[in-house]
């Protein structure tokens, strides 16, 4: 059995196995994100956006009432706002994929990371505990946001 997650990952390479390797869950070098890459979809605002985007359309539903309350605008609104900025984001540079390829973090979550920090001054800290997205990111796209 291997004795550390790198020698795991060597040992699967070199046999050829046909599985694929979770390098979410491998060690980095460095002190900064050892676990790996989030999976956002998984977040507190993921798991809302992907579970409740209908009942979200509908103004009148408790999940529209209480997104209204946290983010201080209708989901409609967001949603207009959202195509906004993928325009503009477009316009400026390609937030798909980072730079080595991998899914760059989702434009919506940004997004409502922005409103939360207008409409509730939430800082950066409490962006990431419900989104995953770190601070750094969180806080450069804000500048560009408000810029």
């Amino acid at each position: 059995m291997a004795a550390n997650a790198n020698e795991a990952l060597v040992l699967a390479l070199i046999s050829g196995a046909d599985e694929k390797i979770d390098h979410r869950t491998l060690p980095r070098p460095g002190k900064s994100n050892r676990v790996g890459r989030p999976v956002y979809s998984e977040s507190t605002w993921g798991k809302m956006m992907n579970r409740d985007i209908e009942r979200l359309r509908d103004p009148s539903s408790d999940e529209a009432i209480i997104f209204r309350r946290r983010f201080r605008i209708s989901f409609g609104l967001f949603e207009h706002i959202l195509g906004w900025v993928r325009s503009w984001v477009a316009e400026t540079r390609k937030l798909e994929k980072d730079i080595c390829g991998r899914d760059a973090v989702p434009l919506h979550l940004l997004l409502l990371g922005v409103l939360r920090m207008l409409g509730r001054g939430t800082c950066t800290d409490g962006i990431t505990e419900l989104s995953d997205i770190s601070e750094t990111k969180m806080n450069a796209f804000f500048k560009d946001f408000c810029a």
